[in-house]
């Protein structure tokens, strides 16, 4: 997901519109287990954990600069506070 989203800022020129089953990018999981769901939007990836891991959440926040072209990813989320993920 996270390599589909970086395609989709870098084509578009903008976080805007990357969303999950769009341009590229698959659709949002529903799953059983460890992971309940795991959604795109406007780039913000963020994965939920089911009842395993305590409902934890763990998000992807890319932050595009279209000036400089780069674009650069921050971890966040309870499963880092938990320590059930790192960054």
């Amino acid at each position: 997901f996270k390599t589909a989203a970086s395609l989709c800022i870098q084509d578009l020129n903008t976080t805007v519109g990357c969303n999950h089953d769009v341009e590229n990018i698959p659709d949002q999981l529903g799953v059983t287990g460890a992971l309940a769901s795991l959604t795109v939007a406007d780039g913000l990836i963020t994965a939920t954990g089911g009842i395993e891991v305590d409902n934890s959440v763990y998000t992807l926040t890319p932050t595009y600069s279209a000036a400089n072209n780069t674009l650069n990813w921050t971890a966040s989320g309870s499963c880092l506070t938990d320590n059930l993920c790192r960054k």
